[in-house]
């Protein structure tokens, strides 16, 4: 057995006696400790027993550290713009001064019934059928708005 298993495997048992003291701030202290140790230990395991080791012992250290990995995935989402159902949104929400009376879907530059304050299907905002004269696709309906 390679000298970075050996260090890998104290890894493991030091991070599970950490995860066992008690904590006033949620484990994260340690927890950043065990990443800063954990990234270069995984760099040696790879380096000394091959890629098929080293992705074994990157699933050890991603279910010891699992909380971390999720949140780093929530932080990611919100930064690449990914909503709650891990689609793109397609209209971004407005400051609340300047939403409409149905939320971020009608604008208060694009609709004069929104800036009035007034409902839809006003007969300034609306055609003879009832819609509204826009021509794009509201993400909150699912239709035009």
């Amino acid at each position: 057995m390679s000298y970075s298993l050996v260090a890998a495997f104290a890894w493991m048992i030091l991070a599970n006696v950490l995860a066992m003291i008690p904590s006033n701030d949620h484990h994260w202290r340690r927890a950043f400790f065990l990443i800063a140790i954990g990234v270069p230990l995984l760099g040696w395991v790879t380096y000394e027993t091959g890629p098929w080791m080293g992705l074994l012992c990157l699933a050890a250290g991603a279910s010891v550290l699992r909380w971390p990995l999720y949140f780093l995935g929530r932080w990611l989402k919100r930064r690449l713009g990914f909503g709650p159902d891990g689609a793109r949104s397609v209209i971004q929400a407005e400051p609340a001064d300047r939403a409409g009376v149905f939320g971020p879907c009608l604008s208060s530059s694009s609709s004069s019934a929104a800036s009035s304050g007034s409902r839809r299907g006003s007969t300034s905002d609306a055609t003879a059928t009832g819609r509204s004269s826009r021509s794009w696709r509201c993400s909150c309906w699912g239709r035009s708005c």
